[in-house]
């Protein structure tokens, strides 16, 4: 019993030492890739894109501040 008590305080720290690692990151802006299909010329895929970085918003994240939006498109270029 004490082996799978030792075997699991291994792995629950192992696993949660990720998560403080990330918590403590200071400053520095978090980079969001947004991968579209289509065209940014497509009026749909504008509406798409504006309502993806105002949820954003509505969570806290502030582009220029905390967060950088970076969004390519295909182009009708399909996946080789």
């Amino acid at each position: 019993m004490r082996r799978r008590a030792f075997v699991m305080l291994v792995a629950s720290s192992t696993a949660a030492s990720p998560l403080a690692v990330r918590a403590q990151r200071a400053g520095g802006i978090a980079k969001v890739g947004v991968l579209m299909a289509g065209a940014e010329s497509a009026s749909d895929n504008q509406t798409r894109v504006t309502a993806f970085r105002q949820g954003l918003a509505a969570l806290g994240w502030r582009e220029g501040e905390n967060v950088r939006i970076e969004v390519r498109w295909s182009s009708g270029r399909g996946a080789s």
